[in-house]
């Protein structure tokens, strides 16, 4: 199946960036030990957030998922998803 992507420019702090290559650098090491067994395999910085945009936009499109759930969690953190909204 062919899917349609859309490009999505961000700019962040070097800060930001450098803990997102660590963090990538990480997971795909996890992925490794783990034999290839993670959902999206060995991650890139792109992947990454490819992965947590796919996994925010569940709220909308698979309320019940585990995915939604868990992203959920985070943004109500943040303060989002507060009682009454």
């Amino acid at each position: 199946m062919d899917v349609k992507k859309k490009r999505i420019r961000i700019e962040v702090s070097q800060d930001v960036y450098d803990g997102l290559v660590e963090l990538a650098r990480f997971c795909t090491e996890c992925d490794k030990k783990n034999g290839g067994g993670t959902t999206d395999g060995p991650l890139t910085v792109a992947g990454l957030i490819e992965m947590l945009a796919n996994d925010a936009s569940q709220i909308a499109n698979r309320s019940g998922s585990w995915e939604a759930s868990g992203i959920s969690d985070v943004l109500r953190r943040h303060g989002y998803f507060t009682a009454g909204v």
